[in-house]
């Protein structure tokens, strides 16, 4: 399980090449070598599997598949 590098719960594996693309903005950091870490804060609760907005686009769609069945998932910063 890897902690993700934006705040949302790791996503599953079959949602790897789409979310990958999320990544995008942490390359200037590294570029321009700045110092930069990931610290997992939370975990997914049983009650959050569920999470429902007026947002209907395709990363909206793919986080609340993660969130299926993603309880003890890391959350990070």
């Amino acid at each position: 399980m890897l902690c993700p590098t934006y705040p949302i719960c790791s996503f599953k594996n079959s949602n790897a090449e789409v979310m990958s693309t999320l990544a995008d903005y942490l390359f200037l950091w590294n570029l321009l070598n700045y110092p930069a870490g990931v610290l997992p804060i939370a975990q997914v609760l049983p009650e959050e599997e569920n999470y429902e907005d007026g947002i209907n686009d395709k990363m909206t769609r793919i986080i609340k598949n993660s969130l299926r069945g993603g309880t003890g998932m890391p959350v990070s910063i």
